[in-house]
């Protein structure tokens, strides 16, 4: 992994990571945000497409925003109902160009201009029990399209008693698992790819003789097919979410991304790709890095020769510094869209653990 320098409002993004979450959402709370995607940069006439968006997370780059509409002069409205708590929320919109942002018809965020990507705009609003409607306005003028934008509980540390000594329970049982190798080859058709490149060598990986899921590596073995993919790889590892992840010390190449846990449902979702030389099985595992507060339900699913895997739960505090089988998995070779997720959400109280993100590798079993 590359050391990279994230956005000198890292530390804005991060206070809203939320402490807690609603116990109970309403019903009529949307699951998404409604997108209306129009082609002029005033949001003026009938949206050209109307879409559900999981999260506001986009990077358009010189490219349009969907198909058949332009790469430039064109603007975008995002609207989502939600619940919320009597408490204070941090609102946050990063965008190039003009964005800005209102909560129950009152503008709280006016970036409407021509800009660069880099600056977050925020805001802090103390919001009333119940539902509440929220929009989210984008415009591109010329150049490269990116936008980012959402709304978390504003995060306030409980302080600790320092008369008492908290006792730590025994750590859970994590229950793992894998999708079992089929008894013959599967008969799926895949979308013929590129081949995948050399990112970076390899370094020497640890493997066990019919190792069980969850497993840590402890035998030396260099295979000749395997692929590392690096969660600072632009081309093949990508997140959604927001504010985003945070830089932690340690891991493949120094560093690793960190994000604040959520019990209800994640605002964080991370695919590492993988684009296999060949079909076959291949063993996936996972770097776990060291952190005093990571998670231990941390969730991952496998998307490969058209099928999305079982969860596969590892605990991440457990076992620090080592790469974790998840599975044994059929690929098709040179099929793009192939992938290992994982999200921020788990099992613990929100914001009182770290889902940590570093490299992932595959290794090609004949």
């Amino acid at each position: 992994m590359r050391r990279v320098y994230l956005l000198a409002t890292i530390g804005v993004c991060i206070l809203l990571f939320g402490l807690t979450s609603p116990s109970s959402r309403s019903k009529a709370a949307d699951s998404a945000w409604t997108g209306q995607y129009y082609k002029n940069r005033y949001l003026s006439g009938t949206p050209a497409a109307t879409r559900q968006d999981s999260v506001i997370t986009f990077k358009f780059g010189d490219g349009p925003p969907m198909e058949g509409f332009p790469s430039d002069d064109f603007s975008i409205r995002w609207t989502r109902r939600d619940y919320f708590e009597a408490r204070p929320y941090m609102f946050g919109v990063c965008s190039d160009d003009g964005s800005r942002m209102y909560v129950d018809g009152v503008l709280i965020i006016d970036n409407w201009r021509n800009q660069e990507y880099g600056e977050w705009a925020v805001a802090e609003r103390k919001m009333t029990a119940g539902e509440h409607t929220v929009v989210v306005e984008y415009y591109e003028a010329t150049g490269t399209a990116r936008i980012q934008a959402g709304h978390e509980p504003k995060y306030t540390p409980t302080p600790k008693n320092p008369t008492k000594t908290p006792t730590k329970g025994p750590s859970p049982t994590p229950t793992l698992t894998f999708t079992p190798r089929p008894t013959k080859t599967p008969s799926i058709i895949g979308t013929v790819g590129v081949k995948p490149t050399a990112f970076r060598p390899p370094p020497t990986m640890m493997l066990t003789t019919a190792p069980e899921v969850g497993e840590v590596i402890d035998t030396t073995v260099t295979p000749s097919l395997n692929q590392m993919i690096f969660e600072l790889d632009p081309k093949l590892f990508v997140w959604k979410g927001f504010p985003g992840p945070a830089v932690g010390q340690g891991g493949q190449g120094d560093t690793h991304y960190y994000v604040k846990n959520r019990n209800n449902k994640p605002n964080f979702e991370a695919m590492w790709y993988f684009i296999p030389a060949q079909s076959g099985y291949y063993d996936v595992y996972v770097y776990v890095p060291a952190s005093p507060r990571a998670t231990q339900s941390a969730l991952y699913q496998i998307f490969h020769a058209g099928q999305l895997s079982p969860g596969i739960l590892i605990d991440q505090a457990r076992q620090p510094k080592q790469w974790v089988l998840l599975g044994n998995y059929y690929f098709t070779g040179s099929q793009v869209g192939q992938y290992i997720y994982l999200s921020n959400q788990t099992e613990e109280e929100t914001a009182t653990s770290d889902i940590l993100v570093d490299a992932v590798m595959t290794v090609y079993v004949p």
